[in-house]
């Protein structure tokens, strides 16, 4: 079997577009891709991000741990240590909130309706380098079998192609392994794909 890697690049790009576009925006893979996004679009604001996550957790243990200090151990015994835990318990609040409000500005600002448009969300993955490719395809794709063509020297388009590909999409169980015209489904095609299914009719 032949399969020519630009037909076959060209139809797993076209699938994962499509599988990206048909995520709602509170899916947790497309919630994990967009974190991934973020990391390859604007590395700052997405370090800033982690550094975020990582001190709201932290705070979390320390509130955790001061409570069952309090409550559990009994310690901060008096005005006095009543006073102590007041004031710990009320700073360590105020981390949080102060993390949390400026974590939910980076959600905020951060523009993933580039995800959802076809035109936007190509441009990006076309500019993309092989390894943020697939970085990005691994977050909503395990594997893809290609089955063989149904005979000999039979030609096949990168549409054609993408009907035999069966995938493994994340968070769901392996295609069957049979053609299916189901698979070209949500699928957007620009101007160049139309010339080139008209240079290989």
């Amino acid at each position: 079997m032949t399969v020519l890697v630009r037909d076959l690049d060209r139809a797993i790009s076209a699938a994962f577009m499509a599988r990206v576009r048909s995520f709602k925006s509170e899916h947790e893979t497309f919630k994990e891709l967009a974190n991934r996004w973020l990391a390859y679009d604007e590395p700052e604001t997405e370090a800033r991000r982690i550094e975020l996550v990582t001190g709201l957790t932290d705070a979390r243990s320390r509130l955790e741990k001061l409570d069952n200090a309090y409550y559990v151990e009994g310690r901060f015994k008096g005005s006095a240590g009543e006073d102590r835990y007041s004031r710990m318990r009320d700073a360590i609040e105020q981390q949080l909130h102060s993390s949390e409000d400026a974590l939910s500005a980076i959600q905020a600002a951060v523009d993933l309706t580039m995800l959802k448009d076809a035109e936007r969300l190509r441009s990006a993955w076309l500019s993309a380098d092989l390894q943020t490719a697939r970085m990005l395809l691994r977050v909503v794709l395990h594997s893809v079998t290609v089955l063989p063509p149904r005979g000999q020297g039979c030609k096949r388009n990168w549409i054609h192609l993408l009907t035999d590909c069966c995938f493994h999409w994340v968070g769901e169980s392996q295609q069957p392994l049979r053609r299916d015209s189901e698979r070209i489904r949500g699928l957007v095609l620009f101007e160049e794909d139309q010339v080139s299914l008209n240079l290989a009719a």
